[in-house]
């Protein structure tokens, strides 16, 4: 049983028992599915791979969005962006919140805060490992998002939409890896296997 412990890639209790992130006074949810999805509506750039090069203020408006949406569930975010009082009512308290914490914190910097965002959203966005093990037919591929992938096999297990938007995307993650993984889809990879990659990956990228 040891042995087979060390090599689990991934482990279902490290979706549950998530750490409760704070970032500039602000109390954030679990990074979900439905953050992703406003984010991407509101082509919010702190979602992409890439940092792209737009003005701080910019960006700062941006940051601290993204900040607001991730502190509420799908649903309360989503009457935060369509109702223009509550949407002044959330601003006007978090920047009353922020002055008092940049009081509190004289080291406070605003790069920062928002690497500890990407951070919060990096140890979410941590995917299992896994090789197709279905056999190309040569058809062409889905032009299906796939978040709307995700909602398909998310209604088969049985779950609501309202709990597909809101699981934490970890959980999420590894809820359809062992789904697709027993559906013969898909094989997740061992810790061993996994370690031999980054091994790998590590000494090519010292070449």
């Amino acid at each position: 049983m040891k042995q087979t412990q060390d090599l689990t890639q991934t482990r279902l209790g490290d979706a549950f028992f998530t750490d409760v992130t704070t970032i500039c006074g602000v109390k954030l949810k679990p990074f979900c599915l439905g953050h992703i999805i406003l984010l991407e509506a509101l082509n919010n750039p702190i979602i992409g791979q890439e940092v792209k090069d737009i003005p701080l203020e910019d960006a700062i408006s941006h940051f601290f969005i993204a900040l607001l949406i991730c502190a509420l569930s799908y649903e309360e975010a989503l009457i935060l962006l369509t109702d223009e009082k509550v949407f002044s009512e959330e601003i006007t308290s978090f920047c009353d919140n922020l002055i008092k914490n940049m009081e509190l914190e004289p080291s406070w910097n605003i790069v920062a805060k928002q690497t500890l965002f990407r951070e919060y959203m990096s140890r979410h966005l941590d995917m299992p490992l896994y090789n197709e093990t279905t056999t190309a037919d040569g058809s062409a591929p889905s032009g299906n998002d796939w978040k709307t992938s995700i909602f398909v096999v998310f209604k088969k297990l049985g779950f609501s939409e309202s709990e597909t938007l809101n699981m934490n995307i970890k959980k999420l993650f590894l809820t359809w890896a062992a789904y697709a993984e027993s559906e013969g889809a898909v094989k997740i990879m061992n810790k061993y296997e996994v370690d031999t990659i980054k091994k790998f990956n590590s000494q090519k990228g010292g070449v």
